[in-house]
């Protein structure tokens, strides 16, 4: 049998990147920040020090209010958490659609941070392989888009699967079947 990847329809995908990326061994390394309900990953001292500099409670009242990042941010991780700190931005594919990341870089790896700016933003499709006749022996996988653009063989690569013994199908959209009734 040629195994099946088929491709979730984009409206069905769900991908949680904090089930996609282990980020154990850097907790203490790295702070993503963008709008609190969308994503906020950190611990420790970082993370204190950048929602310190991100939100002032001195003014307005004592209520929080955003003022942005400080200029000083990165100078006062380097020295008090020690390391060579950065800050990067995630990207998605709409203006609005970022988040901003404080990380070490002496711990955190360019190829983690672009996995991370993958999944975060939402830059991935998602697919069900099929590698045996039993339908319900599937498991789902998320492949980047960067990969799917290039089409079945970047796809089947990216799986480890030979391209000739797969078939990669896509949703082409579907089709409404009515059905009819004599009136009396």
């Amino acid at each position: 049998m040629k195994t099946i990847i088929k491709k979730v329809p984009d409206e069905d995908v769900c991908c949680d990147w904090n089930e996609q990326i282990d980020l154990t061994e850097v907790k203490d390394d790295i702070v993503i920040l963008g709008d609190p309900e969308y994503v906020m990953f950190g611990e420790g001292l970082p993370s204190s020090i950048i929602m310190n500099d991100y939100y002032d409670t001195d003014v307005n009242d004592g209520e929080e209010y955003c003022r942005g990042y400080d200029y000083d941010t990165i100078e006062e991780l380097n020295k008090i958490c020690g390391g060579d700190w950065k800050e990067t931005t995630f990207h998605g594919y709409s203006q609005g659609d970022w988040c901003q990341c404080f990380y070490n870089k002496n711990k955190v790896s360019e190829g983690l941070l672009k996995e991370l700016d993958i999944y975060i933003m939402g830059k991935v499709d998602e697919f069900i392989v099929q590698e045996t006749e039993d339908e319900d022996d599937v498991y789902h996988v998320f492949i980047p888009h960067e990969v799917c653009w290039k089409g079945k063989k970047a796809i089947c690569e990216f799986l480890g699967i030979d391209p000739k013994d797969a078939t990669v199908l896509e949703d082409n959209g579907y089709t409404k079947v009515y059905n009819y009734k004599e009136i009396e």
